[in-house]
């Protein structure tokens, strides 16, 4: 199982955090919610040096279902729609959600999936170790009957490297984890395949140009590197994926359970299902960005978590 941290480190020794900002998020692990509502308490606090917001039911919650965003996405922009759909639906009384929020400029895929396992571990697995550095969150760690994990673009891949990683150790028992075996994946939009560097970044290449832009980018967000088409980054979660698919116990683990792609979708590559996975569906009408957001007339994005839960 390879990680590739050296970017990581690079990154953050010449963009240090900053500690002020680092203070405040902190102050946020309280125990005080930022607002009540029906069936659940919001709360705001402070993950890997990012502010993350979870919806924690009022009862015994028996789900735990976790958003991750894609590149420069926002916890919660990303998923337009569905903190007002979820706080006001009772089939999700008894589910805990969290929106995962992680930097997607500086640092690479190593550390960011390194860090999304080493949260699950946090508030699902009250047997794993976890770094004392890291503040537990409103979240008391708890097994969950069922742990859903939802996408979109890089965050497919970031949830794909932290499932895969996790998985190995436990299959060699070198890491004790009680959140492995209750995954459900659900993908829109995944860039497991790979994705176009410039409009992932948002910036439209002029002829002649893109080899400078290319390298712009690729110092400006290192994580760009591992998403282009047949990296070594992408074709290790491959061929890591085949490898799992060989232990029956881990298979459903490391798959995903529906996979949801727009048709209008220009920033991600679609080759063909990935190894294990669901068949994909495409979605007409709705490209990179719409495919993940609850709208009038398009509740699929709701919808697919509450047949899970």
């Amino acid at each position: 199982m390879r990680q590739n941290h050296i970017g990581y480190i690079y990154c953050r020794a010449f963009f240090p955090p900053n500690e002020q900002k680092l203070r405040t998020l902190r102050k946020m692990t309280n125990g005080r919610p930022s607002a009540v509502h029906a069936h659940h308490s919001r709360y705001e606090f402070e993950f890997a040096g990012r502010e993350q917001t979870a919806l924690l039911a009022h009862g015994d919650a028996d789900t735990l279902v976790v958003f991750v965003h894609g590149f420069r996405g926002d916890k919660l922009r990303t998923w337009r729609g569905i903190v007002s759909g979820i706080i006001q639906d009772t089939h999700f009384s008894a589910t805990n959600v969290v929106f995962y929020s992680y930097e997607c400029a500086q640092t690479q895929l190593g550390a960011v999936s390194a860090n999304l396992a080493g949260f699950l571990d946090l508030v699902a697995s009250p047997t794993a170790k976890v770094p004392n550095r890291w503040v537990q969150p409103p979240l008391r760690p708890r097994v969950y009957p069922r742990v859903l994990l939802v996408s979109h673009s890089l965050g497919a891949v970031v949830v794909r490297r932290a499932l895969l990683d996790r998985a190995h150790l436990v299959r060699l028992k070198k890491r004790a984890c009680d959140w492995i075996a209750s995954v459900h994946n659900i993908l829109f939009a995944p860039a497991h395949w790979g994705a176009h560097p410039a409009i992932l970044a948002g910036v439209t290449p002029l002829s002649g140009w893109l080899g400078v832009l290319n390298i712009i980018l690729h110092f400006r967000y290192p994580m760009i590197a591992d998403l282009g088409l047949r990296t070594t980054t992408l074709q290790d979660l491959i061929n890591d994926q085949r490898a799992m698919l060989a232990e029956p116990a881990m298979r459903g683990s490391v798959t995903a359970q529906q996979v949801f792609f727009g048709d209008q979708d220009n920033v991600v590559i679609a080759m063909k299902d990935f190894p294990g996975d669901a068949m994909l569906q495409r979605v007409v009408g709705h490209n990179h960005y719409t495919i993940c957001q609850l709208r009038k007339g398009y509740p699929l994005p709701i919808d697919v978590v509450k047949q899970c839960v």
